[in-house]
């Protein structure tokens, strides 16, 4: 009874304290819990250094990872479920290979091609094809293109169908070659030991 102005502002104001400071203290326990769940549920992140596959912890436990990094040192499965299979209804039944890339010149040129003699042109091939036991690359005589056939520049060699998982060039000049005409072919032996004409490419030399 009786308290001055001065008595009762600091009556009332000593509970305040420990209210602040308990305010504070669970805020700074809010944070904190929101600070560990961010961090035990987010992936780990990638730390510096090369590039390379993912560890087999991370592909196991992050399902998509297999789609982005395959391992190219494990041959690609070859059979009818694969998208590439050639043996499909309307090919012939001994293609039984698969072709990521039939033969093609890496420069782009057409199927049937005309270049004079001295012609320095690229003629480099190409092509990405599995599930094979063997393949060769020929360049015969033809009367195709130009009714003559040429004979400089012919060969038949053993090469690979594929360069891994990328294409396999095979390098070529058209300075290598006569006057007259060539087909280019591949020849591919399947798995059931046949051999088997595969893709046509035609060059005539005037």
């Amino acid at each position: 009874m009786g308290f001055s102005s001065g008595s009762v502002m600091i009556l009332t104001s000593m509970p305040l304290q420990p209210r602040r400071s308990a305010y504070r203290l669970l805020v700074i326990l809010v944070f904190l819990a929101a600070q560990l769940l961010a961090v035990s549920g987010s992936p780990p992140r990638a730390q510096a250094g090369p590039a390379g596959p993912p560890s087999r912890t991370a592909t196991q436990r992050y399902l998509y990872l297999p789609t982005l990094w395959r391992d190219p040192s494990i041959p690609e499965a070859c059979n009818a479920s694969s998208p590439w299979w050639k043996g499909t209804p309307g090919n012939p039944a001994n293609y039984i290979f698969c072709s990521k890339q039939d033969l093609e010149y890496v420069a782009g040129w057409d199927s049937i091609l005309h270049f004079n003699r001295g012609d320095t042109r690229d003629l480099s091939l190409k092509w990405n094809i599995f599930g094979i036991n063997g393949i060769q690359l020929r360049i015969d005589p033809s009367t195709y293109c130009s009714g003559k056939a040429g004979y400089t520049g012919t060969r038949n060699v053993a090469v690979s169908g594929s360069d891994g998982p990328n294409n396999f060039i095979y390098a070529m000049n058209a300075s290598e070659f006569g006057y007259d005409g060539f087909k280019i072919e591949l020849y591919i032996l399947n798995t059931q030991g046949e051999t088997v004409g595969y893709n046509e490419k035609y060059f005539c030399v005037h």
